[in-house]
C-alpha cells in the first residue's frame, strides 16, 4: 500500500507527540506513513490500520520504503534531537521539495535543525508554556484559534491556505476585485508572500503567483471557493 502512495505525509517517532501528530493528520484527511523503531509500537499501529515501516528513520533505506521521494510533507519527532537532526538531513538529501517540521527540545536545538533542512521546527515546551501564559492573559482569542482550527471537531468557522499557481485566475486582481466574501463567502484574513506574512492584507492588494491565501470560512465555502475559484491550485500543508 505504500508503494502506492504519494502526496503523502510521513512522521518519524510514535510517542506522544507523534500520536497526536498521525491523529490530527488524519482527522484532516491526510495519508500518513509512520517510521517506528519500537516492535510493540510497530504492531499496534498495524492493528490501527496505520500504514508503517519499521526501523531507524535516520537511515535512507528506512525513509525510501515510507515514499520519501514521492511524499509532500515530514515530521521528526523523535525522542532526542540528534536523532531528529540525523532524521532532517537525511529527509532533505533524499527530497528537496519535501516539507520538514521538527520536534526541538534542548536549547539551541532549533538553529541546528533549521541549518539540518527543517521548514520548521517546534519546541513543544515552549510552545505549550506560551499557550498557558495566553489562555491566562486573552482565552477568549485562544477558543476562537482553537475553534477556526477544528480542534473538538465543531462544526463552523475553519482556517484554510491555498497556493496561487500561475493558472489562478486570482493573479494579477486585487483582493477588493476578486470579492471573495461576496462570490464564495470566505475571507482572506493574510497572505505569505515568500518569507513576508501579511495579515489583515488591504483590499487594494494585487495577488501574486506564489501567494499563499489565508482564508476563513466554513467547510463548505472554503470547499466552494477552492473547486471554483483556485480549481488549477494544490493545497500547502
Amino acid at each position: 500500500m505504500i508503494e502506492r502512495m504519494t502526496q503523502h505525509e510521513i512522521v518519524c517517532g510514535w510517542g506522544r507527540m507523534g500520536l497526536a501528530v498521525v491523529e490530527e493528520l488524519r482527522r484532516a484527511g491526510r495519508s500518513v506513513v509512520v517510521v517506528e523503531s519500537k516492535t510493540e509500537k510497530v504492531q499496534r499501529l498495524k492493528e490501527l490500520g496505520v500504514p508503517v515501516v519499521a526501523g531507524d528513520a535516520t537511515a535512507e533505506e528506512t525513509l525510501r520504503a515510507a515514499g520519501v521521494d514521492r511524499a509532500r510533507g515530514l515530521v521528526a519527532c523523535l525522542n532526542d534531537d540528534a536523532h531528529n537532526v540525523y532524521t532532517v538531513l537525511t529527509a532533505r538529501s533524499l527530497n528537496p521539495k519535501l516539507f520538514i517540521v521538527a520536534r526541538a527540545g534542548e536549547e539551541g536545538a532549533e538553529t541546528r535543525l533549521q541549518r539540518a533542512g527543517a521548514d520548521r521546527v517546534v519546541n513543544p515546551y515552549r510552545h505549550g508554556g506560551a499557550r498557558l501564559a495566553q489562555l491566562v492573559v486573552k482565552p477568549t482569542v485562544v477558543d476562537f484559534l482553537d475553534f477556526s482550527l477544528g480542534k473538538g471537531k465543531v462544526a463552523g468557522l475553519e482556517l484554510e491556505q491555498v497556493l496561487l499557481s500561475a493558472t489562478s485566475p486570482l493573479v494579477g486582481t486585487t483582493l477588493a476585485e476578486a470579492d471573495l466574501r461576496r462570490r464564495c463567502g470566505v475571507g482572506v484574513v493574510a497572505v505569505q508572500r515568500g518569507d513576508a506574512l501579511l495579515p489583515n492584507p488591504e483590499p487594494n492588494l494585487a495577488l501574486r503567483e506564489g501567494d499563499v491565501l489565508v482564508v476563513l470560512g466554513v467547510r463548505s465555502h472554503l470547499e466552494e471557493f477552492e473547486a471554483t475559484v483556485c480549481a488549477a491550485n494544490g493545497k500547502e500543508a
